[in-house]
């Protein structure tokens, strides 16, 4: 009998600090106190009448996501259409400052937003630009898992409105 309860004891003992450990991780992940590292790859379709907003919609993989539709709306400041010393070494010289909110949506619905302020530097005069810019997560529009999820890091985008294809790199940290 005395050999059974000292069993007992250490299955008590290893039984609670499994679940002490288990109950402090949810709790820094429920608290998004840690932030994990994101990345997402996105590839689609864009479209622009030359007016200050551009869309785009596609779908890629993200962290966190799995696969991933996602839309973009960009922002664009045309009155600062100009020559950008960071545009230098692409195209023509001249660049756009914009602002890009890229929603992206997991499969079972959860939404992750991102706002970026970016300089699209025009590759090809009216028809292509690369985009480079500072993200970070849009806590009060993203849902689910994400609702309340903050984070920041770096985006790079490409788009060709002469065959409406686009492509997006994201990447950095997020806490959720």
């Amino acid at each position: 009998m005395i050999r059974r309860i000292g069993f007992m004891k250490v299955v008590c003992v290893v039984g609670l600090t499994g679940i002490i450990a288990l109950v402090g991780a949810m709790q820094v992940s429920a608290d998004g106190e840690q932030s994990v590292p994101f990345a997402a790859a996105l590839s689609g379709t864009a479209e622009w009448d030359g007016g200050p907003v551009m869309t785009c919609q596609g779908e890629g993989i993200a962290s966190h996501l799995g696969r991933t539709v996602s839309q973009c709306t960009s922002v664009l400041d045309l009155a600062n259409y100009q020559l950008y010393a960071e545009c230098a070494g692409e195209g023509t010289g001249f660049g756009i400052p914009n602002i890009n909110t890229v929603t992206l949506t997991a499969a079972d619905g959860d939404r992750l937003v991102l706002v970026s302020v970016d300089l699209a530097c025009e590759i090809v005069q009216g028809t292509s630009f690369h985009g480079t810019g500072l993200w970070t997560v849009d806590a009060f529009e993203s849902t689910g898992r994400f609702a309340g999820a903050t984070g920041t890091g770096n985006l790079d985008g490409k788009v060709d409105f002469s065959t409406g294809d686009v492509m997006v790199n994201v990447t950095g940290e997020i806490a959720f």
